[in-house]
């Protein structure tokens, strides 16, 4: 009796892991995001993702963080716009300083930001990044 539980619990956590591995992929970055910016239709998981990530570089320099309200405003927009001016010289090809988020910001924001919602993340469903066959602009290291 008590050999047949655990022969159906080893039976029921194998295809629970089984289906745990069938379901997972891998992240990939999306080229299909829209850009990230004041006159876009701004998704608020997009514009949070924005703030985190600038919010990380901001810390590595000991500038003052923004709110992560999902909401794009003023500080957004200025914060990118720092984003921009301070990473744009040392990447190759720069970033154009407009506060707005396009595949070079967001290639910049999501290799440099954190890597649990940057780099390999929750982020890459949301922020405009390069496709796997365009050469990317290079990676900025912060610390």
């Amino acid at each position: 009796m008590f050999s047949k539980i655990l022969a159906r619990a080893a039976v029921a956590a194998t295809a629970a892991g089984l289906a745990l591995t069938v379901g997972m992929g891998t992240a990939q970055a999306s080229t299909t995001s829209p850009y990230v910016g004041y006159g876009y239709e701004n998704n608020p998981h997009a514009v949070w993702c924005v703030q985190h990530l600038a919010n990380d570089i901001a810390d590595v320099f000991g500038r003052p963080k923004i709110s992560e309200d999902g909401v794009f405003g003023p500080a957004t927009y200025n914060q990118v716009r720092w984003v921009q001016a301070e990473l744009g010289p040392v990447v190759s090809g720069g970033l154009t300083v407009d506060g707005v988020v396009g595949p070079s910001t967001g290639y910049v924001l999501l290799t440099n930001g954190d890597d649990y919602y940057g780099n390999t993340g929750y982020c890459l469903g949301y922020v405009p990044t390069w496709t796997n066959d365009m050469p990317p602009i290079g990676h900025v290291v912060l610390d």
